[in-house]
């Protein structure tokens, strides 16, 4: 899935475990076929789906014969009520998975911010961030409007968890 129009380098590769009417949840695959977490994009900023060539297959049969799996973020499948991205944060809360949002300023992609999910309402996400060294960096607050895309346990993000848990520091 092709969602940077800007960049056609970087695209979300994996298995689709759930599609709303306004974003997608992916089951993300990293380049050598392992489990990479979770992407959330959304629908109308997708310019192009590539499925069944050589690369998806490979990844494919990496990803099974390396035997890799996904928990899969949502438990429950949606309803035509449920709103994707409440459901999976509320998923990555309860799971204690570290996110990465990355939010639009005035139709221009901004910054990406990396954390916990601390609290969330039908209309905001309060985020705990962690910073690239693993340090508590205090804590934003996010429209669930302006957000672009997540990335949810993914290797940035658990690198991040690991750092943070990390008591030897």
């Amino acid at each position: 899935v092709y969602s940077d129009i800007k960049n056609s380098d970087h695209f979300s590769c994996g298995f689709v475990e759930a599609i709303s009417d306004e974003h997608i949840l992916i089951q993300s695959v990293n380049k050598y076929g392992l489990y990479d977490g979770y992407a959330i994009r959304k629908v109308d900023g997708i310019f192009r789906i590539d499925d069944n060539g050589d690369y998806e297959k490979r990844l494919y049969a990496l990803y099974n014969i390396q035997q890799q799996k996904h928990k899969g973020l949502l438990k429950n499948e949606l309803t035509k009520d449920d709103n994707l991205i409440i459901e999976a944060l509320k998923s990555a809360m309860i799971n204690k998975y570290v996110i990465s949002i990355c939010v639009f300023f005035d139709e221009q992609e901004g910054e990406d911010v990396s954390g916990w999910v601390r609290s969330l309402s039908d209309s905001e996400i309060v985020i705990s961030k962690i910073s690239y060294y693993g340090h508590d960096d205090g804590v934003a607050v996010i429209q669930l409007s302006s957000i672009y895309k997540i990335d949810c346990d993914a290797d940035y993000e658990i690198s991040l968890r690991l750092l943070n848990n990390d008591k030897s520091k």
